[in-house]
């Protein structure tokens, strides 16, 4: 836990202290909010919670928080073990802003002696509304997108915020519907300032270096910014020595383990630049660099790895501390590579904090460095001159993996229509409207859909049918699911495309055609910066192809595994995380979605992937009548029951030994086969006793064969089908009474 200094603890030691800032908090309107980092992936809810508290004069640990919502939430499903016993697994989960049990407004309500009020509001306050919270001492909390932040300031029509997500926390914005980067969806006001503590932030307006530590997060620095910047000149004007102490950080469990030999090393005073007249100077320890009348830059270059006398490749993590005179509206700090990109960008401002990064050291990288810039005239940098860098040796473990909201999950696969409409003039049929087929879902207890969305069948291109996409769920078929109560995951089945060479996913140049495979990435992309803010409850994971596949020479039964899928999935779940953090990814090992895939297999760095399988065995039964496969097979009862229980074994198999989620993403049997409830119940007992999530597939295609609404006396095309969804249809009670059990 981060030791919090509070603002009026500090006033009665500032006196004794020799060189200390003094403030002036007159002009202030940046309440003193402790900066918290969430300890959990999910728990930005906790470290939003805990901040509030420490605010109130609550000292709670986010595990203590996140148990009280285990024990209260009568929405989610934190498990059966203490949060602060195994804090990483079930307890790991997201929460609610308001109204339900466990919700943050019911954990400030109930927790410590400072216990608080507060007010619901369901939308954006508009910026008096926030003026006047502020004004009167009391923070708020922010839904913004999938996370929870803290409000706490406004000046000169900025938003300040605390987000508690490792890597980010202070800093502003310009006031309006999003806050930092996020959409901003409601707000949690508290209801009273706190009785006894001083709130407002202290502005420093001296240039001596501010001589009491707050401890700061520590920072993510693994997804590079596309922000280029020239390396400048070097200056040797004369600087006191700044040495770099490389000593092991404090790190959360689990870490990597680092080099715990490496020597001190100075950094030679020309590895300073000077730019638009910086002034450079030493004081108690911080090096102080007082930029000119422009808006300016100053950089540090950190001296050739070699001297650091060992490997010089390598991950290598660097941390330094660094804060400005007054606050910076606009001023950023990162530490790049010589020869690569930036790695991280952040806001510097007056309040000191510790910038940590990721260094990733090859032959040709020799000298990272830390650069200031977009600093107004004048501004005043201190940084403080122990630098600690680290030598990563190991890499991070894969993390524990959280449980899905919901899970399990078990529901029915729906065909994506690019012409839906919610109005009823344009659903003449009534049996095969959207709205129909909704109601026929509710009515069999359905809660969890996956949308099949085929891209290759539209005659739009690329754009023009994401933008469809986008439009109809948003439009029509988001509105039907908070309507009847349902979440649904978006399976891309097949990717859009531009050219025709990427109209089929069988053949091998398909796989290893870069624009093929560029559309894979830009449908990701769009993906998850377009429902990024979309609870987690309504779009439940994004699906990239269920069934990778590749023929080696264009006979179909000579198939398998794409041999670029693995490291193509992996850039897509990147792609996605940059836009979209804590929502699921379904991944299919391939091909056809057979489980004997997951044999060799190794899970996913993110903890945050569902692996998915099909189960159609044994095809001869389940299948006939596709294809031109021969009709007059009864159900095997044995042998099928044997490769239900083969399949299975696999997923569990794997689940068990990497403790992941597994889902068996598409089962059927067709519709006009008599004994087919025989196939359903066995399959279903076996899933429910490993308390399996899946999805049967697939209900409201033009193709009625898969559609169990459907009863046997339909022969396929040609005939007419019968439809009926009552207890004459003992394919359809049994999927109802599957679905009603969870």
């Amino acid at each position: 836990m981060k030791k919090l200094i509070y603002a009026g603890l500090m006033a009665l030691m500032i006196p004794a202290l020799t060189n200390a800032a003094s403030y002036d908090s007159s002009s202030s309107s940046i309440l003193n909010v402790p900066l918290i980092e969430q300890e959990q992936e999910n728990w930005s809810w906790a470290g939003a919670a805990q901040s509030i508290l420490q605010y109130y004069g609550n000292e709670w640990r986010q595990c203590d928080i996140a148990e009280y919502a285990r024990t209260h939430s009568t929405y989610r499903n934190y498990g059966s073990e203490d949060c602060c016993k195994n804090p990483s697994d079930a307890c790991n989960n997201l929460n609610e802003l308001a109204t339900e049990k466990g919700s943050i407004q019911d954990i400030l309500k109930n927790i410590g002696p400072h216990s608080m009020g507060s007010t619901l509001v369901k939308g954006i306050l508009t910026e008096e509304e926030a003026i006047d919270s502020i004004q009167q001492k009391r923070p708020f909390i922010i839904l913004a997108g999938q996370n929870f932040i803290v409000g706490h300031g406004l000046k000169n029509g900025n938003l300040y915020y605390m987000d508690p997500w490792e890597g980010e926390g202070y800093g502003f914005n310009k006031y309006g519907d999003k806050v930092n980067g996020k959409q901003w969806y409601r707000t949690l006001i508290m209801a009273e300032a706190p009785s006894s503590l001083e709130v407002e932030a202290p502005m420093l307006n001296t240039e001596a270096p501010l001589s009491l530590e707050m401890e700061a997060p520590m920072l993510n620095t693994e997804a590079p910014l596309s922000l280029e910047m020239e390396a400048p000149m070097l200056n040797a004007e004369a600087l006191s020595s700044l040495e770099v102490k490389a000593s092991m950080l404090k790190a959360k469990a689990p870490s990597p383990e680092v080099n715990r030999n490496i020597t001190t090393v100075p950094v030679k005073a020309e590895y300073w630049t000077k730019y638009a007249n910086t002034i450079i100077s030493s004081e108690n320890n911080y090096t102080k660099i007082a930029v000119g009348n422009n808006p300016a830059a100053a950089y540090l270059y950190l001296d050739n790895f070699s001297d650091l006398k060992i490997d010089d490749t390598g991950l290598y993590q660097i941390s330094f501390k660094a804060y400005t005179d007054t606050i910076v509206e606009n001023g950023t700090v990162n530490i790049r590579h010589f020869s690569s990109r930036m790695d991280k960008q952040w806001s510097i401002t007056n309040k000191e904090t510790t910038f940590t990064a990721r260094v990733e050291k090859n032959l040709n990288d020799k000298r990272p460095y830390i650069n200031f810039s977009n600093l107004p005239p004048k501004t005043v940098i201190y940084i403080n001159n122990d630098i600690e860098i680290i030598k990563i040796i190991a890499e991070e473990p894969t993390p524990s993996y959280p449980i899905p909201n919901g899970f399990p999950w078990r529901g029915t696969t729906i065909i994506f229509d690019e012409n839906a409409s919610n109005k009823k003039e344009d659903n003449k049929n009534e049996k095969t409207s959207l709205e129909r087929l909704f109601e026929d879902l509710k009515e069999a207890n359905v809660k969890h859909i996956r949308m099949n969305i085929l891209g290759t069948k539209s005659s739009l291109r690329k754009k023009a049918f994401l933008n469809r996409l986008k439009e109809k769920v948003n439009n029509v078929y988001i509105p039907l699911l908070e309507k009847h109560g349902m979440g649904m995951v978006l399976g891309m089945e097949s990717i859009p495309y531009d050219k025709a060479k990427c109209n089929s996913k069988k053949n091998v140049g398909f796989w290893k055609d870069p624009d093929c495979m560029q559309n894979f990435r830009d449908t990701a992309k769009f993906l998850a910066k377009t429902f990024n803010g979309t609870s987690n409850d309504i779009i439940l994971a994004y699906q990239f192809m269920s069934e990778p596949v590749w023929s080696d020479d264009g006979i179909i039964v000579k198939t398998n595994v794409p041999s670029n899928w693995r490291s193509l999935s992996e850039e897509l779940v990147k792609i996605v995380r940059k836009h979209d953090r804590n929502r699921f990814i379904i991944w299919s090992r391939g091909h056809w979605g057979f489980s004997s895939n997951y044999k060799k297999t190794e899970p996913f760095k993110d903890n945050r992937i569902i692996y998915n399988y099909h189960e159609f065995d044994p095809m001869y039964y389940t299948h006939q009548g596709i294809n031109k496969r021969k009709f007059g097979k009864t159900y095997p009862e044995e042998y099928a029951k044997k490769r239900i229980k083969e399949n299975l074994d696999n997923m569990i198999e794997f689940r068990n030994k990497h403790k992941v989620p597994i889902l068996s993403g598409s089962y059927a049997v067709a519709c006009w086969i008599p004994d087919r409830v025989e196939w359903l119940k066995d399959l279903h007992s076996a899933y429910k006793k490993e308390n399996i999530s899946s999805f049967n597939f697939i209900v409201g295609a033009p193709f009625h064969g898969w559609d169990l609404r459907y009863t046997s006396d339909y022969k396929g095309e040609g005939t007419e089908p019968h439809y009926e969804i009552n207890e004459n249809n003992n394919a359809w009670a049994e999927l109802k009474r599957y679905w009603s059990d969870n």
